[in-house]
């Protein structure tokens, strides 16, 4: 998965000292012991993802003591090389440019970091950019495209906001990426389809996010920014070669790891015509 390390690192505290540079401070914050620091946005990039350009995330600073914004910069290549600050408790954020949305075609990076300025003392502090989405992508094997005229499947959350493949999409579908709720702990996929032969196909399943807690991190039960899910569909066959059903398997992958692993698939119903059963 894509991480995006935005380190903030103090340089040496200018008081008193003509030769000093300092920034125009906001009001209100005007103090005797001020700090400096420089925000450099750098990029830890895994192998196997593209590399995505920081110069562009808005970058805010906000004191922590009264949530006020002291510093914002439209873009990370506009900031400073030395920005003034009093002493005191900050956090820094950074995010993908725009608004994160519930359903995107692209992902979503953000991170916060906390950090102190402290008179006469070099302060370091890294903000850590991850994604705030999860990724979805469906993959159809030989014999599915072959069977299959129309389908339309969907995945949602339980919330209103869900993500659709059609036949529309072709069989190499772009990938899809939704901001989950909290606590969501399974999702639902719902497959309708028409084969070649006329016969209508409809199932529901439930993904649930079930692995022993060593085999992802600090990952829980419930699904978050940064996983990755791939869900394979293949028809059922009966021994008269007629397409009965749908069959699918899913795989996950967690933030800062390109390990794969298998999520359990439960049939929540499933059907077709003349009463032939289908299912995952």
């Amino acid at each position: 998965m894509n991480i995006f390390k935005i380190s903030l690192m103090s340089s040496a505290i200018c008081l008193g000292l003509s030769s000093c540079v300092s920034e125009e401070l906001p009001s209100g914050l005007e103090r005797k012991e001020n700090g400096s620091m420089s925000i450099n946005v750098d990029m830890l990039r895994p192998s196997s993802t593209r590399a995505i350009d920081t110069k562009d995330f808005p970058v805010k600073i906000t004191s922590i003591k009264d949530n006020k914004v002291v510093k914002t910069y439209d873009k990370a290549s506009e900031v400073p090389n030395k920005i003034t600050l009093p002493v005191g408790y900050y956090y820094a954020e950074a995010h993908t440019p725009g608004e994160l949305q519930k359903i995107m075609t692209t992902p979503y990076y953000k991170g916060r970091d906390d950090f102190e300025i402290l008179q006469g003392i070099n302060t370091k502090s890294t903000v850590t950019c991850k994604m705030a989405n999860g990724s979805f992508k469906v993959k159809y094997s030989d014999e599915f495209a072959s069977a299959f005229a129309t389908w339309t499947i969907s995945i949602d959350d339980g919330t209103e906001s869900v993500i659709q493949f059609t036949n529309e999409d072709g069989l190499t579908p772009a990938t899809i990426y939704m901001t989950f709720e909290e606590n969501v702990n399974f999702l639902t996929t719902n497959f309708k389809g028409t084969t070649t032969s006329g016969n209508k196909i409809s199932t529901s399943n439930k993904l649930t996010k079930k692995q022993a807690s060593e085999q992802y991190d600090n990952d829980d039960e419930y699904f978050s920014g940064g996983d990755a899910i791939v869900i394979n569909f293949s028809p059922v066959e009966s021994t008269e070669g007629d397409i009965t059903g749908i069959t699918l398997n899913a795989n996950i992958s967690f933030e800062e790891t390109e390990k794969w692993y298998d999520m359990e698939v439960t049939d929540k119903g499933a059907g077709g015509d003349n009463d032939n059963p289908g299912g995952g």
